[in-house]
């Protein structure tokens, strides 16, 4: 999948990685118990040297939605904290051991947010890498609307039938069903375009729109997160979303 747009959450907590870079330096005085006014700077700037050139590729494939970044992230991290402990277990030293539990609490804060962040409805369409398509949740389509031309001049809309793979109160991901609607996949959508929707549930449908995040392959589906909904529309979806959970159709 390709992502379109990293959303602001996603950024934030991907961006709290690079706090590891100074507390690698941290540790390294910390073991050699170095004193304040005579801290091996040559060793901390190697080893953050050496970490920055591990972590920022890490961190750009996190941002593009890899899960296999994250996981490797979370292998090294817990790495580290093993060692860290090791070697305030070995050395009986207090502030390698608060340095210790430290790093276990900001590696567990750090990755829990992202992982709820990639976890999203409109990030993550719920399918894995060996599947075609994502399974479609049933009862619920939606026809989204796509902008002919950039020009202001150009109304109408392009309108395409698609399934929900997921749906929360902040965005959901949809995809073409080719069984059922043919095998054109979706027009090709940019970062700054507003996508229309319409969800349809029995005799019910309301209208919305959402902002493009994450892109199927082959353009085939699109995770959106919902744009400048109503009160009213909050509403309706909120209940949609509820009766969905309880049917065990939406996490």
């Amino acid at each position: 999948m390709r992502v379109v747009r990293i959303p602001l959450r996603l950024k934030m907590g991907v961006s709290l990685l690079l706090l590891a870079i100074p507390l690698v330096a941290l540790h390294i005085a910390l073991v050699q118990r170095a004193p304040w006014w005579r801290l091996p700077h040559q060793d901390m700037a190697i080893a953050s040297g050496l970490l920055s050139l591990v972590l920022l590729p890490i961190m750009y494939f996190i941002a593009l939605g890899k899960n296999w970044a994250l996981r490797t992230a979370i292998i090294l991290s817990s790495v580290w904290v093993i060692i860290s402990g090791i070697i305030a277990l070995k050395a009986h030293d207090p502030a390698l051991g608060f340095f210790s539990v430290f790093l276990i609490c900001f590696a567990m804060t750090v990755f829990f947010w992202i992982s709820k962040e990639m976890n999203r409805s409109y990030f993550d369409s719920g399918s894995e890498w060996y599947q075609g398509l994502p399974v479609a949740i049933p009862q619920i389509s939606c026809s989204i609307g796509f902008e002919q031309s950039s020009e202001r001049n150009a109304p109408d809309l392009i309108w395409k039938k698609c399934r929900i793979a997921r749906i929360d109160e902040e965005g959901a991901f949809l995809f073409c069903d080719q069984a059922a609607f043919g095998r054109d996949s979706l027009p090709e959508i940019k970062k700054s375009v507003t996508v229309e929707m319409i969800f349809s549930h029995e005799n019910r449908s309301f209208r919305c729109q959402g902002k493009p995040i994450r892109l199927l392959r082959n353009n085939l589906g699109v995770g959106l997160r919902f744009v400048g909904l109503t009160p009213d529309t909050s509403k309706e979806l909120g209940d949609w979303v509820e009766r969905l959970r309880g049917q065990g159709y939406v996490d």
